[in-house]
């Protein structure tokens, strides 16, 4: 817990015999991690949902938050929680341990023992605010806070999480659950060989893997980073696998000063935002690049002289790809005839799909995830358009629509059936482990993560700078995807790879690479 984070606690308390009230029928219990958003009625309890009557706002720089949910998140019940409307004090009770802050006073005691507080409890508006480190501290909690996504993590410390001098802890943070599971479990998959195939061991240390599960959810992301971090100790991440949860990561790595590579999350601000974040790295060659080698493929290949673009405008990954192909396809002589968006929760894309089909386009650009695309391309098909669907590196899954998306073309990373020895003695190592082809997302975290392992391995040290300053300095690194030389931007150059999916067969075809 860095002890410069000052969060304030909002605690809703009417006085009197109304402070004790009934627990509501939807309270956790005690949570191992428990997040806070400003300005929303819900919180989440270890990834599950729960309504509160006030939202957290921000005040004086401070973040308040309701204390009734957030003694519920710390598995506090009513009863544990007294005010003594005589001696203005609050007492909350959790398990053996007393807590007891008193109005206008900048001490705490716990068990009856007094500790100075930088932030005095008071009552404003007939409330009582109470700051939240020191008493999520003293009950054996941590706190995060983190600036971009405006929520605040409370979470369990972990019991013998400091780090043995002879011990290396590198986390992992990927999608296990939601709507992209496919994508976190070959990561994870990817990850765990790397470490396998070092013996679960890198320069006279031992590696203790972390695994975390964001649920491709920002909140969630930022809760697994700050824990994996504050709590697990961990020199360095591998992930995460989007960029709508690797951005937020991104800035509680910088805050922390722990290096993190993630596989595949491709929009710029992963690593530039607008300066250079100097821990953030990745394996996969960024947005800028593929949505423009799309463009050259569509222009030079498939002879297109016009475009049309569907993107979620709630997606980082999907407006990147979408800005940067819609340059690269005007800048060629192309004409994009539209770009219209949708939100994550549409489902239903008849009136996007029909004026497409009134302006018949030679190409189709859908820059989302396997799941949107499929959707998409399934009605575009009874629709009746013609125009030949075109994507990024989200389309590459198992659970692809094969019919809907028979002959698209997407940008990749890599083949699986490329003939380098590199590539098939991966493929060979991974089907052994798996049982199946590896896709690009396993790969791309098994090169992530040998980044991190050679990182340490020319630190030869768990320190995280100094595990930081060996991968910036990395110089033709070889992987599997190719060679990795870090710019100051923390992103490779590579070619792309384009294929073509055959659906009879469900399959992807290699169909050419197209440099930078």
């Amino acid at each position: 817990m860095v002890r410069k984070c000052i969060i304030t606690l909002m605690i809703v308390l009417l006085s009197g015999l109304c402070f004790v009230t009934s627990v509501f029928a939807n309270s956790p219990p005690g949570a191992n991690t428990a997040v806070f958003t400003v300005g929303y009625t819900t919180y989440t309890s270890n990834g599950q949902n729960y309504a509160m009557d006030a939202a957290p706002f921000i005040s004086d720089g401070r973040v308040f938050v309701p204390i009734r949910y957030m003694a519920y998140a710390l598995g506090v019940p009513d009863s544990g929680i007294a005010w003594d409307g005589v001696k203005q004090t609050l007492a909350i009770t959790s398990g053996s341990n007393i807590v007891v802050l008193t109005i206008g006073s900048a001490t705490e005691t716990l068990n009856g023992i007094p500790t100075a507080m930088d932030v005095v409890p008071q009552i404003t508006g007939g409330r009582i605010m109470l700051p939240a480190r020191w008493v999520a501290e003293a009950l054996g909690y941590d706190v995060g806070w983190n600036p971009v996504t405006l929520n605040v993590q409370i979470f369990a410390a972990q019991n013998g999480s400091s780090v043995s001098p002879n011990t290396v802890k590198i986390g992992f943070i990927g999608p296990l659950t939601g709507d992209v599971a496919t994508f976190g479990e070959s990561t994870k998959n990817g990850f765990l060989l790397a470490l396998k195939e070092h013996d679960n061991q890198v320069a006279g240390y031992a590696i203790q893997a972390v695994i975390a599960d964001d649920q491709n959810n920002a909140v969630q992301a930022t809760a697994a980073a700050t824990k994996l971090i504050a709590a697990d100790k961990v020199s360095a991440i591998v992930g995460s696998v989007t960029s709508v949860t690797t951005i937020p990561i991104s800035v509680v790595t910088k805050q922390y000063k722990v290096p993190f590579v993630s596989p595949t999350a491709t929009n710029p601000k992963v690593t530039m935002d607008p300066y250079r974040k100097a821990y953030a790295f990745r394996a996969c060659f960024i947005d800028p690049l593929q949505g423009t080698m799309g463009a050259k493929f569509a222009l030079g290949t498939i002879k297109a002289k016009t475009a049309a673009v569907l993107y979620d405008q709630g997606n980082p990954y999907s407006i990147g790809l979408k800005d940067y192909f819609t340059q690269g396809f005007t800048a060629g002589g192309g004409q994009v005839l539209d770009a219209m968006a949708y939100t994550a929760a549409d489902f239903d894309f008849a009136a996007e799909l029909n004026k497409i089909a009134s302006e018949k386009p030679d190409v189709l650009y859908l820059p989302d995830y396997y799941q949107r695309v499929s959707l998409i391309g399934k009605q575009a098909r009874e629709k009746g358009i013609q125009a030949v669907f075109m994507g990024g590196d989200g389309w590459d899954a198992a659970d692809i629509d094969w019919t809907a998306m028979d002959g698209c073309y997407f940008t990749n990373h890599y083949f699986s059936d490329d003939p380098d020895p590199l590539v098939q003695n991966w493929v060979k190592s991974y089907q052994a482990a798996y049982g199946s082809v590896p896709d690009a997302l396993a790969t791309l975290a098994y090169d992530a993560t040998n980044i991190v392992l050679k990182g340490i391995e020319d630190a030869q040290s768990n320190d995280p700078t100094k595990i930081k300053d060996a991968i910036q300095n990395l110089k033709d690194f070889q992987t599997v995807t190719g060679k990795i030389t870090f710019g100051q931007d923390g992103n490779p150059v590579k070619a792309a790879v384009i294929l073509q999916i055959d659906g009879k067969d469900k399959r992807s075809i290699f169909v050419g690479r197209v440099n930078p």
